[in-house]
């Protein structure tokens, strides 16, 4: 156990010391007040230190976010498995860089400076670009920060802009690199090529003993067996102990009628909306339609360009008043102008789907198993605290599903990426965080139990623990002739493409060079190939790739979509894109440029610093 874990720490460590001198470009935000105490500094970078205490804050951001994106609460250890230290020091590392690197310029910026950077900050303003004073005490409070504070860390921030502008803005590209580049990108190939398949070739023999023998010794890496565990897994849930035939068959109905809005499906509508730019446009609209023209025939006239917001229930539809006008009309009709928040609008429902209620009867089972596991939830709460203390107290989880007639599974084999041996997924209950729970446990240790939902919980012993080792032959022997016969395969169609090159290359057709090899194939065609574009489903990446890679007639062979068959192909036409390059483009191609500029010059400034980290308190301000 303490192997694994010096492992796990060295390792992400010292992946860290690395990250820091590779940089992520991250400069915007507040990162905080860098003389905080906190202790021993987790960084030093020039003279500038990262407190502990503003690293935890940051670490702590990161982690929320990321949880909140998983929909659960990560654990430490997940976090340094999402790489999260290096994320956030990374980060941290660059805005200290760039402070320290501003003082020794001697940068420097004037309280009126920092005042008319406030003010113009849009996040301060209001609709009518006056200075919110209420919206920035509010985001002082919010961020427990005093004005002091945010003026001090405002102004490093403007200083660390200065130097970032300075690098890397407004850097611009010679025209003749975006057309290059244009070029380059919307340059359209067409090919023809043939497939050749396995059947192509003769089916592979059974293999000697002496050559299966000999294959097994040369690739016995790929029948290596990883390290595997064995586990005792029991579950505690509603579902152990509900008992169906405690529901009554009142009860059910009952709860069916309660529960009505989950077995029904709410009626929707399609609408279609206008939204006019004068209440006069409108009232002329209206006058049409009150003169019999219909809602179509404007649209066929020109006269409105309705916006489709597709088939939706009332809750869909943000605007109340919207809501309310589509859902109170009858199909094709539309509605009077009325006022919704976007100004004069009319409204037109083309279509209404009725509200559907499943019957009781076809979710009478599922209902009463839920009601049944309802009733059981007093059993689980009942029973949790009982197994935690009999763990505490030292019992296995063999011991705890006998005594509290719990179900038992018992996990033979199953290696870190849920497999067993063969490489078949394991059903574990608990899923892969439990595999990841018990590759960082070991035999004989307590482990925490897997939280599912409210009510259900796994719980988990290590019970054999297999090292990673060499399976001899005669344990994978099909695995290894089913292998052997495919490589001989490939071989001989690989040696079979290579004829079709050569003959190709030589001035022969594909057809002229399948006659003279006997073959039967059909030559296919593809136009409007690029680099970037859609590759058809007879094509691989690879084979569009290897057609740009040498001038028109260019011959060469590369591997098929289903990765067993091999594609031989001819360039037969090259053409170069005409107009301008794309703005856009350009633009985006700029902007990586300055980046790149500026990961450049932060890393060289970086690289003359004397940038120290403190494993330890990194180490204690992640919480491991």
């Amino acid at each position: 156990m303490l192997d694994t874990l010096r492992k796990r720490t060295g390792g992400w460590t010292a992946r860290i010391l690395i990250a820091i001198l590779v940089i992520s470009f991250a400069v915007w935000g507040i990162p905080g007040i860098l003389d905080q105490p906190g202790g021993r500094p987790v960084a030093v970078i020039g003279e500038t230190e990262i407190s502990a205490l503003q690293f935890q804050e940051a670490y702590q951001r990161e982690v929320q976010s990321v949880s909140q994106q998983l929909g659960r609460g990560i654990t430490p250890t997940e976090a340094v498995n999402f790489n999260l230290p290096n994320v956030v020091l990374g980060r941290l590392a660059l805005t200290a860089t760039l402070d320290d690197h501003a003082t020794a310029l001697g940068l420097g910026l004037t309280d009126e400076g920092v005042g008319r950077a406030i003010l113009a900050d849009p996040n301060f303003q209001t609709g009518s670009g006056q200075f919110n004073t209420a919206g920035f005490n509010s985001f002082l409070r919010q961020n427990n920060l005093s004005e002091g504070a945010y003026i001090r860390t405002r102004r490093e921030q403007e200083l660390r802009t200065q130097i970032v502008a300075a690098v890397a803005d407004r850097l611009g590209l010679p025209a003749a690199y975006d057309q290059l580049l244009h070029s380059y990108d919307n340059e359209a190939r067409t090919i023809r090529y043939v497939t050749l398949t396995p059947d192509t070739v003769e089916a592979a023999p059974e293999p000697t003993e002496e050559e299966l023998t000999a294959y097994f010794e040369e690739n016995a890496a790929n029948w290596s067996a990883a390290e595997t565990r064995s586990l005792a897994v029991t579950e505690l849930n509603p579902a152990v102990f509900a008992d169906p035939s405690t529901v009554t068959e009142e009860e059910a109905e009952a709860a069916y009628q309660a529960r009505i809005a989950t077995f029904s499906t709410a009626e929707t509508r399609r609408v279609r909306q206008v939204v006019f730019p004068t209440r006069a446009r409108a009232d002329e609209v209206a006058a049409l339609l009150a003169a019999g023209q219909t809602f179509d025939q404007l649209v066929e006239a020109g006269e409105i360009a309705p916006a489709d917001l597709g088939v939706v229930d009332r809750n869909d539809l943000r605007d109340p008043a919207v809501a309310e006008a589509a859902f109170a009309l009858a199909e094709g009709e539309t509605s009077a102008v009325f006022d919704g928040r976007a100004g004069a609008t009319i409204v037109n429902v083309s279509a209404i789907n009725a509200p559907v209620v499943t019957p009781f009867e076809e979710v009478r089972d599922d209902l009463v198993q839920t009601l049944a596991e309802e009733h059981a939830v007093t059993e689980v709460n009942d029973l949790h605290p009982q197994i935690e203390d009999a763990l505490a107290g030292g019992a296995t989880v063999t011991a705890i599903a006998e005594q509290f007639g719990l179900p038992l599974t018992i996990i033979p084999s199953v290696d870190a990426s849920g497999n067993d041996i063969d490489g078949n997924p394991v059903t574990v209950p608990g899923g892969q965080q439990l595999v990841n729970g018990a590759f960082a446990s070991d035999v004989g240790l307590s482990n925490p139990p897997i939280q599912q939902t409210r009510w259900s919980f796994v719980w988990y012993d290590v019970t054999e623990v297999s090292p990673p080792h060499q399976r001899p032959l005669d344990e994978v022997r099909d695995a290894v002739v089913a292998a052997w016969q495919q490589d001989s395969v490939a071989t001989r169609l690989a040696i079979l493409a290579g004829d079709m090159l050569v003959r190709v290359r030589a001035g022969a057709t594909f057809e002229e060079a399948a006659d003279a090899l006997g073959l039967a194939v059909t030559v296919e065609t593809a136009e409007g190939l690029t680099r970037g574009g859609t590759v058809p489903e007879s094509l691989s990446s690879a084979a569009v790739q290897t057609a740009f890679t040498g001038p028109e007639g260019y011959v060469d062979t590369a591997a098929a979509p289903d990765g067993e068959s091999a594609i031989v192909l001819q360039v037969v036409a090259v053409s170069l894109p005409e107009g301008e390059p794309d703005a856009a483009l350009a633009g985006d191609v700029a902007t990586e440029f300055s980046d790149d500029m500026f990961r450049a010059y932060a890393q060289a400034v970086q690289n003359e610093m004397n940038v120290t980290i403190n494993p330890a308190a990194l180490e204690a301000a992640i919480g491991l």
